[in-house]
């Protein structure tokens, strides 16, 4: 608009300087009849400037029609705060959706950092979070160990959680799925179903165990398994029905239980007495992970 200005206000002027200059020499040549020639030439350059007013004042009118009136007349000062009062102006609108954009952006930073805040934990799920009551083996009817699902959900805040289960069908692994999402224990901060690692066999649990080198892994498979794992991971809570669940505190501060009664106990020619990192349990409620573990002793 300045440029249209810029162009059309000189012309006019030269136009008008061209009227005037003509009517002097007309008036210079005509002697008596000169005032009345350069009254003609005023009138016509008169004429002129309300016509470019005009024009002008139609071309501002038409702008701020097609532009809803953010831009219309009135300082710049003006123009900014009724564009502030009003919610429906451009720019308000993208003030707006930056502002959603960098608060959700921020939201899923916080949600990340949470994740990469935790620390893995890597669990076997067979007698440790559930257990088959079915006498049939072909048959199994899984359910969850009874009050774990408290503890569960405490160490999804503080553990990025990936459960491993041999399982020897595709129904089998789908009944434990269902158990899962049923208790709604899936979510983005809690378990993430896409971590509930299935295999065939015993030694592809192991090998999944080794792979994921979790800060803590919890076992509720034979000694074998246990030995097998535990140079792999930093520490181990290896629940065993039948150990006798003795309490003792090691030199790096792990808590085991008596190993020499595990061992007997469970059968097996593993040498326990050389595990510095391993917990021995009873069950995962009577673990150093659970803190609310003397409330249970006390009622038991």
């Amino acid at each position: 608009m300045n440029e249209m200005e810029d162009r059309v206000t000189p012309e006019l002027f030269y136009q008008m300087e061209i009227v005037i200059s003509m009517s002097s020499s007309k008036s210079n040549s005509r002697g008596r009849n000169s005032p009345l020639y350069t009254y003609a030439a005023l009138a016509v350059a008169a004429a002129g400037i309300v016509y470019y007013v005009y024009q002008r004042s139609q071309f501002r009118e038409r702008r701020d029609n097609r532009t809803g009136g953010e831009e219309g007349t009135g300082s710049e000062l003006e123009r900014n705060e009724a564009a502030r009062r009003n919610p429906n102006t451009t720019q308000t609108r993208l003030r707006r959706r930056v502002t959603d954009l960098s608060t959700r952006g921020r939201s899923v930073q916080a949600r990340q950092s949470v994740r990469l805040k935790r620390k893995a934990m890597s669990i076997s799920l067979k007698d440790t979070l559930v257990w088959n009551p079915s006498n049939d083996p072909d048959s199994p009817n899984y359910a969850f160990v009874e009050n774990i699902l408290p503890l569960l959900q405490v160490l999804t805040k503080s553990y990025d959680i990936h459960l491993v289960a041999p399982v020897k069908n595709e129904p089998e692994k789908e009944q434990i799925l269902s158990l899962f999402r049923n208790a709604d224990l899936f979510s983005p901060i809690g378990i993430d179903e896409r971590k509930v690692l299935f295999c065939e066999t015993e030694e592809g649990k192991i090998h999944i165990v080794r792979h994921l080198e979790s800060s803590v892994h919890i076992e509720g498979g034979s000694a074998e398994t246990v030995d097998l794992v535990r140079g792999f991971v930093e520490r181990i809570v290896w629940i065993n029905s039948r150990s006798n669940n003795t309490i003792g505190i090691t030199s790096n501060g792990f808590t085991i239980s008596s190993s020499n009664s595990a061992s007997s106990s469970s059968g097996s020619s593993v040498d326990t007495s050389q595990w510095i990192n391993v917990e021995i349990c009873k069950s995962l409620l009577l673990s150093s992970l659970n803190h609310d573990r003397q409330t249970i002793k006390r009622k038991k």
